[in-house]
């Protein structure tokens, strides 16, 4: 009787990780979007290139692998020839434009005009340091966690023989870019005056949607995203025996979506009362956050003789972990730049 249950548990198990994460559409709804994809790439060809071969089309499928089911999209791939050569195309369903892939040079030529030209309509100014990991595309529906968006530009806008540079900065006639990218700013840059208006402002007037631009100043960062924006201030806060590199103030604006109204909420801490390093009769230091976790690294004094001496923590699986000492601009760090206080655990020096 236990195992027959068991197996009815299992068997409803996996009909609902089916129903969650299996198709979730029909063979004949595939059908109809292949079909209606088929019907608008002829139409445009035979408006644009009365002698070329359809070849075939697709209906994207997107998946989040683990999260999410398959589900149809308005987008629909595929490839037509002409004059002896096939073109890979894209078609939004949706608005009807039809895209053209392009190689990974033009790729990247859009990627770092979109940055730059970003970094100008927020007003970062000269100086500014974008670093090398930028994205920047056009959104037609067709990414997920397995496949990254395609690299596409309008066909009528690689056909019309413009330049990229002009495309760009060219909003009212493109459609939407959707740009990601770290800039490290200039010292006259206040990133403090970076607000969720900007990311309406950058959309309307620059046609850049801001996915997940970080602007780093010196101890200040700010993170701009379609509906939320963040502020971070860092500071050294000391304790007895250390001194913590910390968020001492943070401000967040984030979009409701319900009632389109921006929500503000700010946050300040110090060390003492939200965060504290005590040593145990044992020898371990333990560190707390009474008042919720945040990242903090942990420095030696300045002048102190720490850094002279090795320390450890015990990992969950009872392994000895030796911490190494970095020299840093700020000083000497516990850990490398990916340690933080929380990651130590009870810590002591090594005997």
């Amino acid at each position: 009787m236990k195992k027959t249950n068991a197996l009815l548990a299992l068997l409803a198990l996996l009909l609902c990780l089916a129903g969650c994460f299996g198709r979730q559409y029909s063979e004949k709804e595939e059908t109809a979007v292949r079909q209606k994809g088929e019907q608008m790439m002829r139409e445009w060809l035979a408006r644009t290139y009365p002698e070329a071969e359809l070849v075939s089309v697709e209906p994207y499928v997107s998946h989040n692998l683990g999260v999410a089911p398959y589900e149809l999209t308005d987008a629909v791939y595929g490839t037509f020839r002409s004059g002896g050569e096939e073109q890979s195309c894209w078609l939004d369903t949706a608005s009807g434009v039809v895209y053209f892939e392009q190689d990974e040079e033009t790729a990247e030529q859009l990627r770092e005009l979109c940055a730059a030209y970003a970094a100008e309509a927020l007003g970062f100014g000269d100086g500014c340091e974008i670093n090398g990991n930028v994205s920047a595309y056009i959104d037609i529906g067709a990414e997920s966690a397995s496949d990254a968006p395609p690299n596409i530009l309008p066909a009528d806008f690689v056909r019309s023989g413009g330049t990229l540079e002009d495309f760009v900065r060219s909003p009212k006639e493109r459609p939407a870019i959707t740009v990601d990218f770290t800039c490290r700013v200039p010292d006259a840059f206040d990133v403090s005056s970076i607000t969720f208006a900007q990311t309406r402002r950058i959309f309307s007037e620059y046609g850049l949607l801001l996915d997940r631009v970080t602007a780093e100043g010196g101890d200040e960062y700010a993170e701009l995203r379609a509906g939320r924006v963040t502020y971070q201030r860092m500071e050294f806060r000391d304790l007895p025996d250390f001194r913590v590199w910390m968020p001492v103030y943070e401000r967040a604006e984030k979009l409701d979506g319900k009632t389109g109204e921006v929500e503000t909420t700010t946050v300040e801490r110090d060390a003492g009362r939200d965060i504290t390093i005590e040593r145990a009769e044992d020898g371990f230091y333990k560190p707390e956050f009474p008042n919720g976790w945040f990242p903090a690294q942990l420095y030696a004094c300045e002048g102190s003789e720490m850094p002279q001496h090795t320390y450890y923590y015990v990992s969950d699986n009872d392994k000895i972990v030796e911490l190494e000492w970095q020299e840093t601009e700020r000083g000497w760090r516990l850990g490398s730049e990916r340690t933080y206080l929380s990651d130590l655990h009870p810590f002591a020096e090594m005997k």
